[in-house]
């Protein structure tokens, strides 16, 4: 099936596979190209622009994705996460003859929100989407790290330091897109490697120095093969990595996409995964599509900035250990969860914002099973009936200024 792009009218396609998949989340097919439903995700995503402001519940200056002035109740990290207010507080019920994007935006309104996103971090106030990261400060995407300073999308590392997306990596500074590194410096797209600097796509390459495209080589300089003990004289004398790279790179033969260990894969950096399509970023994940940055995902659609563990789930942003999600934000070990934003140890929930540890409840207000799953049934219906289930929530609904957002960090002149 082909069809075009109700934004941007470029033509794209629905395979058989796709919609096999569509039918097992029940939704129709998407009414947006791929490029064009990751933008809309991440226009509900604000990295790195931070403010400071008050906190609404205890008055104290805090660090915030919110300012001042701003629409949203925001409490402070800790305050959210603790005990002292109670999102069922705010649930309301549903009126049938109102859209269900009308109603989730009244409880978006009232329902207080984190200043800053984490989940399960320490000691990393100054972080934001935290994820199970210790001691880390100015990290934008944060991914059971430990020590990382200054970095954008940096998943199980440690010791790192101004980094762009990299994974698994220790001792790094200044690398980009390096996977499983330890002790590398102002290298890029290298992989299984140890000591490089000035290095660019090395495979399992040690103490390599301004050297591009070598695979399992050690002691290279400028990609020629010299001692040992000239390699780490030359180390401690040199101090032009950047020009010596420059000249080995002008003879280089690109590779049609940078990824490892790899079955039947399309995409971009991409490692070891299998039957994983028009993905970016992906790493052991399974049977999925339209992934971009994700780890570990099986049976899956159009996840973005989605750290670990998640099985059929669907047009998501940023979900973690969890089954069965359907236009879902900021969730983790969660099951059964339609339309929830920052929901965790949750199942069987819609529209809502805020819960931790609840079942069958609807827009903050909790139901009987039987009544929840009448309800629910009813509410896809007239979403099914309006074109919208199985869409992501309108870009309308961001609580962010478009250039606050990731939509226009990765795309500044393009997507609103």
């Amino acid at each position: 099936m082909i069809k075009e792009c109700k934004r941007c009218k470029v033509k794209f396609e629905i395979t058989d596979e796709d919609q096999v998949f569509y039918k097992k989340m029940d939704v129709g097919v998407p009414s947006l190209c791929p490029d064009c439903r990751n933008n809309l995700r991440i226009s509900f995503r604000n990295f790195y622009r931070l403010y400071v402001r008050k906190s609404d519940m205890s008055g104290k200056q805090i660090i915030s994705m919110f300012p001042e002035g701003s629409p949203y109740t925001v409490y402070s990290s800790e305050e959210w996460h603790g005990d002292k207010w109670d999102p069922m507080e705010y649930g309301q019920g549903i009126d049938f003859d109102k859209p269900f994007f009308e109603q989730w935006k009244e409880l978006q309104i009232k329902v207080p929100r984190a200043a800053l996103l984490h989940h399960q971090s320490e000691n990393s106030s100054y972080c934001n989407l935290a994820f199970k990261s210790k001691s880390c400060y100015m990290i934008f995407g944060a991914v059971e790290n430990e020590d990382c300073y200054y970095g954008h999308i940096v998943w199980f590392c440690k010791d790192c330091v101004d980094c762009l997306y990299p994974f698994e990596c220790e001792l790094c500074f200044e690398c980009i897109d390096c996977v499983s590194c330890y002790n590398c410096n102002y290298s890029q797209e290298c992989r299984n490697s140890s000591d490089l600097d000035f290095c660019y796509d090395c495979l399992g390459c040690h103490n390599c120095f301004g050297c591009a495209g070598l695979r399992h080589k050690e002691y290279y300089w400028g990609n020629e093969k010299i001692s040992k003990e000239e390699y780490l004289k030359k180390v401690k004398e040199y101090n032009e990595g950047i020009q010596l790279l420059e000249k080995v790179r002008k003879g280089l033969v690109y590779p049609e996409y940078y990824g490892y260990q790899n079955e039947d894969v399309s995409g971009n950096h991409i490692y070891y995964s299998k039957n994983t399509h028009h993905s970016f970023d992906a790493k052991r994940c399974e049977d999925c599509k339209f992934l971009f940055t994700a780890n570990s995902m099986k049976d899956s659609y159009d996840l973005s900035f989605s750290p670990d563990d998640c099985e059929l789930c669907y047009n998501c942003l940023t979900v973690g250990n969890s089954q069965r999600l359907l236009c879902c934000q900021w969730s983790h070990d969660s099951y059964g969860l339609k339309y929830c934003e920052n929901c965790n140890s949750c199942q069987d929930c819609f529209g809502c914002i805020g819960l931790k540890h609840k079942k069958n409840c609807i827009f903050n207000k909790q139901y009987p099973k039987e009544e929840y799953e009448k309800l629910s049934t009813k509410l896809i219906d007239g979403m099914k009936s309006a074109g919208e289930y199985g869409e992501f929530f309108p870009v309308e609904l961001s609580p962010f200024k478009f250039e606050e957002t990731a939509a226009y960090m990765y795309n500044p002149g393009g997507w609103k």
